[in-house]
Parts: C-alpha cells; structure tokens; sequence
C-alpha cells in the first residue's frame, strides 16, 4: 500500500490585526496515536548533527509541554538513523537539522498513518535560520527552537494550527514573530489535547469524526469538541447538551467516504527574514 503526505504550513504575512476570542476551538488532524496501550508509545531519536547549541534538549522540553497521564513523547539515545534522508518511512520518529525545506520554511514535520492511526511522525529543523536553543528569551533576530519545537510536536500529536484564539495565542496558533517565546499550553491546546486522549482521570480520548447534517454554526461544533475533550463522549455530549440538533458518528476510520489507505501528513514552519510576522497560509 502506498502512503502520500498532507500539508500543514506556517509562511509569512504582513502585520494585521485579528479579533480576540475565548472559544476554545482546537483543529485536529483525524490522524493520533490512540490505538496504542500507552500513546505515544514509540520513542523519539534526534539526529544532533549540525545542530545549534542545545538543540536537541530544546526538542525534548518542547515535547514535554504536552506530557500527560495519557500522553507522553519519549525519547530515545539521540542517534542518526535515517541516513539524512527526510523524511524517510522507516518506522524511526526522526528529529534532525539540515535543508532542502524550501525558501522559509523554519521546521517541518511528516507522519505517515493508516486510516486514523499514526505510524511514523518524522521532524526537521532547517539549517538556514538564526535559532536561539536557551531557556531565557531569544533576540528579535533569532527564532526559539523551544517555542517551534512545541509546536510541530503538537501536529504529531494529531492537532492542526488554530488560528481563530488569540489571546492568549496558544502553542498552535500558526504564527511566531523572531524574538517571541510561545513554550506553555493554553487552554486550548490542552483541551484539543484532551479531546484526543481523554482527561486526566477522566474517559479515554480518541478522534471522533462530527459530520453536521443541519446548518448549525461552528460555535456549536466548538462547544461540542470543547464538552468531549472535557471527558464526555460524543453521545453524552449530544444527548445532554444538542438534542435538538441532528449529528452523525462516522466509522473511525472514514473521511466521509474518502480513501483510507496509508497516507502521510507534513506540517511546516516558514519565516523568510528576521523582524516579521510568521503566520499560516
């Protein structure tokens, strides 16, 4: 079976301005780990050739941002097994620095999955920028590998850019500015974690697919997805909350009749000069 790649990117756009709002509204892939006894379930390698500084330690407190009861990014002895070659269907979770990204892209990552699990997720960092790798706040020259590191560890995870929250703007959100610093969960990243995976202590997680038959509006969908990843199923959550309104479970699995052969998903970072604003396309 073969398996091809989606595209999620961050490119760079002109300063504006864009209206604040406390909806939690979380994007997910359709593609986790939630098949695994104990997700994510596979260790991380990070190839540290070339690397700046402490970029390999920066890789690894930005996945631990979204370490959990129900969730956690390990890792394994850094080492290079892919040969350089990104990405690479090898079923190795590869972190590595180098280039061929394209013209601004800071960071990318691929995972191939089958239907809705995820087999592989693969990283790279490109070797083109100016990175801060420390723990303090980088200049306005420089692009924190802690902060981008957080942030395509959440597309491995199974979770999209939200753009729609920006304030705060969460790890998510698909723009970063040289010099900014964007390292903690907000609220939203954990409940589009949690709606994954489940609560701590609450009801085991995993994607469920919502197809709104009438025209309800996206507030709707975002209080149903912020209800789940607070631990109700997706039952509960419409039998108590929106009995008035007509929902449909798809097959896990299915994209609304779509194709689920192997497939692959690829998330990008791009900022072509320092001092200017980093958001998605």
């Amino acid at each position: 079976m073969m398996r091809s790649l989606k595209k999620v990117s961050i490119v760079v756009l002109g300063m504006g301005l864009f209206l604040s709002s406390n909806v939690l509204a979380y994007e997910l892939t359709g593609q986790d780990w939630t098949y695994k006894p104990n997700p994510m379930g596979e260790d991380w390698r990070v190839c540290a050739t070339g690397m700046p500084g402490s970029g390999s330690q920066r890789t690894k407190d930005g996945a631990a941002a979204w370490n959990y009861s129900k969730f956690t990014f390990t890792f394994g002895t850094d080492a290079c097994l892919s040969g350089g070659v990104y990405p690479k269907s090898n079923d190795v979770n590869q972190v590595d620095f180098g280039g061929g990204l394209g013209a601004g892209v800071l960071a990318e990552t691929t995972w191939f999955f089958i239907g809705k699990d995820i087999l592989e997720c693969d990283m790279r960092f490109s070797n083109a920028f100016s990175w801060y790798t420390g723990t303090g706040t980088p200049s306005s020259t420089q692009i924190d590998w802690w902060s981008v590191a957080a942030h395509e560890m959440g597309h491995c995870l199974g979770l999209g850019h939200e753009p729609d929250i920006t304030n705060p703007k969460p790890v998510m959100y698909p723009s970063i500015a040289p010099g900014e610093a964007r390292r903690t969960l907000t609220a939203d990243d954990i409940a589009g974690r949690n709606s994954i995976y489940g609560t701590e202590g609450g009801k085991s997680g995993g994607s469920v697919s919502i197809h709104v038959l009438d025209e309800n509006t996206r507030a709707l969908l975002n209080q149903v997805k912020q209800l789940a990843g607070q631990g109700q199923s997706f039952d509960e959550v419409v039998q108590t909350q929106f009995s008035l309104h007509t929902f449909r479970r798809l097959p896990i699995g299915s994209d609304q009749g779509g194709p689920t052969a192997i497939t692959g998903g690829r998330a990008t970072l791009r900022s072509p000069r320092p001092g200017t604003l980093i958001s998605s396309r």
